[in-house]
């Protein structure tokens, strides 16, 4: 059996909730990856869920639930959702390591786990899903590149708990973790596509990175970045301007920069979360000195239209005589909490281009995929996409 098969609860109780989510399934999956509401006692859910699903397993906590295609009697936001892969041609595996003082070391551990669990071990898969905690994902990203090549696509989402208290929990067939770094490898039957992209759009402002460090900016054009910034967004976070959080007064403007394929610009986008008391930004993605940032412009309907976009893209990435059959999806949390009671919209419009076909979103707190350019990269405020795709929708 070759497909993709969604499933989801709204249910509080553990054991209600993993029997919807296992509900009729024709046979053992090849991969399961789920999406739960970081309120949910993983625990128990990833005890009461691997008694039930025997094959690899990568489970994340996302903001207030996960996302699937509109469904009857089924709300926007679901307690938990699985998006399950059938492929009796392919290989998957999924592996995990504790990041500790490194990074690096926690990605190629879990690289190698994973693909030692799909027994291609000397082989490069044809893409990895990434699910790691918010605050070193660039240092991940390096740590997998090492091992697999830049020519890899690596897609996924930090992720995310409901009040950014880090609270955030992952499972996998062996355990619960919170500060690990997760892969899934796939070599898969079925043909692939894949976008990155935001909702924004460039503003004429613009300025140099003249000093920072790591994920926090000191100076724009020589001038304190809190200034900048401020002057930008007509005084917008003047009253945070000798020190304060900034996360909700930034949202619609975040940070960009230009990544330029082929006449075609794309912007990686930065999320300034704070203001520190010498006049610095600190953001949820890293800077280097020299770097040019246009601060971008966004609104609740650009963020509602563009995940359809997004969409669409990636499935048009498909080989031409390919249909897609299902699609995973990461979607910014601060985007979803920005949009708010509209988030439906958003749902409605993925499920009207995508007709319906099974899928599963997660709210991240940090997003990663890939450009026109091929280069992972990670940035904020992003959607990425992830299409299968098969002659009549399947391999």
């Amino acid at each position: 059996m070759n497909s993709i098969i969604t499933r989801a609860s709204c249910a509080n109780d553990i054991d209600h909730l993993v029997n919807e989510l296992t509900d009729q399934l024709p046979e053992q999956p090849s991969l399961a990856i789920q999406f739960f509401n970081a309120d949910i006692d993983a625990d128990k859910l990833q005890s009461a869920f691997t008694k039930k699903i025997h094959c690899p397993v990568l489970a994340a906590s996302s903001c207030m639930g996960s996302m699937l295609q509109k469904q009857v009697n089924m709300p926007t936001k679901v307690t938990a959702g699985v998006f399950y892969i059938f492929d009796s041609n392919g290989d998957y595996g999924v592996g995990s390591a504790p990041i500790l003082d490194s990074p690096e070391l926690a990605a190629q551990q879990a690289l190698t786990q994973a693909l030692q669990q799909s027994d291609r071990e000397y082989e490069s898969p044809g893409v990895i899903w990434l699910s790691t905690p918010p605050g070193q994902e660039e240092k991940v990203i390096k740590g997998l590149t090492s091992i697999v090549g830049a020519n890899v696509p690596i897609i996924g989402g930090s992720c995310a708990d409901n009040d950014i208290s880090g609270d955030w929990k992952q499972f996998d067939q062996n355990g619960v973790y919170q500060n690990v770094v997760m892969v899934s490898v796939f070599f898969t039957s079925f043909d692939v596509g894949y976008s990155f992209s935001s909702g924004y759009s460039p503003s004429q402002h613009s300025a140099t990175v003249t000093r920072a460090e790591g994920r926090t900016i000191y100076e724009l054009d020589d001038e304190p970045a809190a200034q900048v910034y401020n002057r930008w967004c007509n005084q917008g976070i003047q009253e945070f301007i000798n020190g304060g959080n900034i996360l909700g007064a930034s949202t619609l403007n975040p940070l960009g920069r230009v990544i330029s394929h082929v006449n075609i610009d794309q912007y990686l986008l930065s999320h300034p979360e704070s203001v520190t008391p010498d006049g610095g930004l600190t953001l949820f993605s890293e800077v280097v000195e020299g770097d040019s940032l246009v601060l971008m412009e966004g609104s609740t309907q650009s963020l509602i239209n563009r995940a359809s976009e997004v969409y669409n893209t990636s499935a048009k990435l498909l080989p031409e005589d390919s249909t897609p059959c299902g699609f995973l999806m990461v979607y910014c949390a601060g985007c979803m909490l920005a949009v708010a009671d509209r988030i439906d919209q958003v749902r409605d419009s993925v499920t009207q281009a995508s007709s319906g076909i099974p899928s599963l979103a997660t709210f991240t707190f940090g997003e990663q995929g890939c450009f026109l350019d091929g280069h992972v990269r990670h940035g904020n405020l992003m959607i990425s996409s992830l299409v299968f795709g098969g002659k009549d929708g399947h391999t």
